[in-house]
């Protein structure tokens, strides 16, 4: 009897102690967090990364997240890079207008924080609120792609793109010369929605000391620049290259006068003719500068060899 009762005493003693009732309030919370802390780790990473995208989580806190561990870290970084494709003019929205696209190029890593900085030009806002983050392809449907097909995309379908790009007679002599010149590989451009503040009718040396005072911008060659405009009016439905707004670009072309070469406009959205891309041998009133960032080129390239590069690719 004495054994049976030792034994039962001893069953008494063990239930006590899984009991929770018997624990102090110190070891119930380190159990708790225990518990806590494990119910994350067991999570799949896609799962947790799934959560965290729908809490709105500010930028204060995803820094402290940062911090947590390399596991967090990653986390963070990929729900960033999904916050910047939402944002942009991507791969997905490409395809959804126009057509295939093939593979995208990476989104450069430190895009988020570029897009959360504060924009150079002085216009008291972050850089996502006055740029436009664009892909330009390399090829559609696995045609290449340039300033006609791009206009054949939009002309051709007014009630699917609900707008156009005029078709006067100085958009068809930039067409004949610079219409077919595609590009060698797809990129990443971080392009501004509007002028730059008091550039409109500037003359050549302050305008040029104006784009030299802000490198790593430049001047956007006239496929980014009307591609831009026509994804920014897609994306959102609002047109930043309004009527009698016009952004220089970088090539020049004799237009349909019979004066000098002079620079590509692109803009003065109306209603009725859609975007004009215009060539004006003498500055305009309209005529101002709007700047972009190749990020796929951060070492500006293109602009270093422009010319061979469109002799190649023509």
């Amino acid at each position: 009897m004495s054994a049976v009762s030792d034994y039962e005493q001893r069953g008494v003693k063990r239930s006590r102690k899984a009991d929770s009732s018997f624990q102090s309030e110190p070891q119930k919370r380190a159990k708790a967090v225990e518990y806590e802390q494990r119910g994350i780790a067991v999570l799949p990473s896609e799962v947790l990364r799934l959560i965290l995208s729908y809490a709105c989580i500010s930028t204060q806190d995803e820094g402290c997240m940062v911090a947590v561990c390399k596991r967090w870290k990653a986390l963070v970084e990929n729900i960033r890079l999904d916050k910047v494709r939402n944002f942009a003019f991507g791969k997905k929205d490409w395809e959804e207008h126009f057509g295939t696209i093939g593979d995208e190029p990476p989104v450069p890593s430190n895009t988020w924080k570029l897009l959360h900085g504060r924009c150079p030009f002085g216009l008291g806002k972050r850089i996502k609120d006055s740029h436009l983050l664009a892909l330009i392809p390399k090829t559609i449907d696995g045609e290449k792609f340039s300033l006609n097909s791009l206009i054949q995309f939009i002309n051709g379908d007014y009630n699917k793109y609900r707008c156009k790009i005029s078709e006067r007679a100085s958009n068809k002599c930039i067409t004949e010369e610079l219409g077919n010149r595609g590009i060698l590989n797809s990129r990443w451009i971080l392009i501004t929605h509007s002028l730059l503040q008091g550039s409109k009718g500037m003359g050549p040396p302050q305008r040029d000391a104006l784009i030299k005072k802000h490198t790593p911008y430049h001047v956007p060659p006239v496929l980014d620049a009307i591609t831009a405009a026509v994804c920014h009016y897609l994306k959102t439905g609002k047109v930043f290259l309004k009527e009698h707004a016009y952004m220089r670009c970088y090539e020049t072309t004799y237009g349909n006068w019979s004066g000098p070469r002079g620079p590509i406009s692109v803009g003065s959205f109306n209603c009725r003719f859609g975007f004009h891309i215009h060539s004006f041998y003498y500055d305009t009133v309209g005529s101002g500068v709007g700047l972009f960032r190749n990020l796929s080129d951060p070492d500006c390239k293109y602009y270093k060899g422009f010319r061979a590069t469109a002799r190649r690719i023509k």
